[in-house]
């Protein structure tokens, strides 16, 4: 294990690691609605890209993937107001937040989706696989 190169303690060291996520969290909340609504308005027909995932790649210089993950939060969050809110306050991560979305959508049962809040994200993963 590395020795800490700072005086400052590493609990104050992970608290801040943890609100730079919240920070993330709040942000990737905001892309999310500001590609619904460019979405809606066909922003990539209008600049000539093949596909809406296709505009955010390239806009947003991200790959695919990362485009693609928040492409589905744009679509998945608006039926899920409690997640959408714990997203958009920095509570919950991007990752929970569409692990739980997709476990809702497998018709999983509130007090499923309460009880999986506990799981680690591969754990929920699996859980909406089944």
């Amino acid at each position: 294990m590395l020795a800490p190169t700072t005086d400052v303690p590493l609990d104050t060291l992970e608290q801040e690691l943890i609100a730079c996520e919240a920070l993330v969290s709040r942000t990737c909340s905001r892309q999310a609605e500001l590609l619904r609504l460019l979405d809606g308005a066909q922003v990539n027909t209008t600049d000539g890209s093949r596909s809406m995932l296709d505009w955010t790649a390239a806009r947003l210089d991200v790959s695919h993937d990362t485009a693609r993950q928040i492409l589905e939060i744009a679509k998945r969050l608006p039926d899920h107001q409690a997640i959408a809110a714990r997203l958009e306050t920095g509570e919950m991560t991007a990752d929970r937040a569409l692990a739980t979305a997709r476990l809702i959508a497998t018709g999983a049962t509130p007090e499923i989706v309460a009880h999986s809040a506990g799981y680690d994200l591969e754990g929920v993963r699996r859980l909406a696989a089944r």
